[in-house]
């Protein structure tokens, strides 16, 4: 069963949010995960791989983004809005909706800015949907 994590930024700013999930990326990647990032929106997805690109200047992150080029199968890294069938190990949800295929990875991360009410709502119905399936929750203040 999928470990679904919500990890809960106290700020409403969404640059933030991305600066999260780039370093939830970088530390998934040096413990040897595969990462798929779910991102349907083309220009939030170019922010993040841009992000993702200069996240240290010591620091390069191998990732492909589907919005922009062809799917290489050995990234560990991915950002699309369908993921590869090579199954990923790892899942992090910077869209609005629940992943269709969160199923299949071993961990889901959502991240949630408490200082935005439209993020608010968009985590509360997402945590809904997880409850009333039947996965367990676990939720991470930042």
């Amino acid at each position: 069963m999928t470990r679904i994590d919500f990890y809960l930024l106290k700020t409403g700013d969404p640059q933030e949010r991305l600066r999260v999930a780039c370093r939830l990326i970088e530390k998934a990647y040096q413990q040897s995960h595969n990462v798929f990032i779910n991102c349907s929106d083309s220009s939030v997805a170019q922010q993040l791989d841009d992000m993702l690109w200069n996240i240290r200047e010591t620091a390069f992150l191998p990732h492909t983004n589907l919005h922009n080029e062809d799917i290489d199968s050995n990234a560990a890294i991915v950002i699309g809005a369908h993921p590869p069938e090579a199954c990923h190990d790892l899942i992090i949800n910077i869209d609005k909706t629940v992943p269709k295929v969160f199923e299949r990875f071993t961990r889901l991360l959502e991240l949630v800015c408490q200082g935005d009410e439209a993020w608010v709502d968009i985590g509360r119905n997402n945590y809904r949907h997880y409850k009333q399936i039947g996965y367990p929750i676990h939720t991470h203040n930042l």
